[in-house]
């Protein structure tokens, strides 16, 4: 396996000591999103307005990266084909993390010569999204 530099994106599966680091990342979009709720006033002229403040943020990650190991590769695999949401966080260098659980809605693999195993995963998140700041 080729080591990742310190620089790239990491993401890893689970909660506090249970959590494993699954690869690094070397082309990613993330993205947050928070739903519009419209409510209209028909009695009063037929405006609309939108609010996001009652609406919980939503994140999806769509991402390419190597494997950091044969147990790695193995743990993505297994939360796929149980189909439920996990906890994933994504570490961004000079950022920070976002954690959610995530359900997996897209996983292809793909072989190298070099002896890595490259993968392509998209995740959306089933319930909070938190950040915690880089130290």
């Amino acid at each position: 396996m080729k080591l990742i530099g310190t620089d790239q994106a990491l993401l890893s599966i689970g909660q506090g000591g249970s959590s494993i680091d699954v690869a690094g990342l070397t082309r990613r979009s993330f993205t947050l999103s928070r739903p519009a709720t419209d409510r209209s006033d028909e009695a009063g002229g037929g405006w609309s307005t939108a609010s996001a403040l009652a609406a919980p943020a939503r994140a999806e990650l769509r991402a390419e990266g190597v494997f950091l190991s044969g147990a790695a590769m193995s743990a993505v695999r297994t939360v796929f084909l149980g189909a439920a949401p996990e906890s994933f966080t994504l570490h961004l260098p000079e950022d920070g993390s976002w954690t959610s659980d995530f359900l997996i809605r897209s996983l292809s693999f793909d072989g190298r010569a070099e002896g890595e195993v490259r993968f392509s995963i998209r995740l959306v998140s089933t319930g909070p999204v938190t950040f915690a700041p880089a130290n």
